[in-house]
């Protein structure tokens, strides 16, 4: 160990500081603060797809949703609308849409579907009414 020292302590000081840097950056991803050297291979999480289906009795309506990076947009529709997100949404990312009717008598329905299947949907009666869903990818 004394000679590993005495070696140490003849390197040049540029040499240190880069051994020291590794060292610390080594330490911290060992605690989880900092990205890993080696990249993960875990690729359980691909995101999940997204997309929002608006249908009804009604022609019109103003629809309010969250894209698949948490985005708001909002917009003036015809019924029946569909979205399909891009790209995948990532565990955590919050789905969001709501379908106001703007007639004056009917039904209007507001609906998300992840990965394929049905995720949430609400439906609304009656005169200029909203029908709103929500959610979080990766939630059941």
């Amino acid at each position: 160990m004394k000679k590993l020292w005495k070696y140490v302590k003849g390197l040049h000081w540029s040499i240190k500081a880069v051994v020291g840097i590794f060292t610390f950056y080594i330490i911290l991803t060992a605690w989880g603060i900092a990205p890993g050297i080696i990249p993960s291979q875990d690729n359980s999480n691909q995101g999940h797809s997204l997309e929002y289906v608006v249908t009804g009795s009604i022609k019109k309506a103003s629809v309010t949703y969250t894209n698949e990076k948490g985005w708001t947009y909002q917009k003036d529709i015809d019924v029946p609308w569909r979205w399909t997100a891009p790209s995948n949404a990532q565990d955590g990312t919050s789905f969001y849409i709501s379908a106001e009717s703007n007639e004056a008598e009917g039904w209007v329905e507001a609906e998300i579907i992840q990965d394929g299947k049905v995720f949430k949907r609400t439906k609304q009666f009656g005169p200029y009414v909203t029908a709103t869903a929500m959610g979080y990818a990766g939630d059941k």
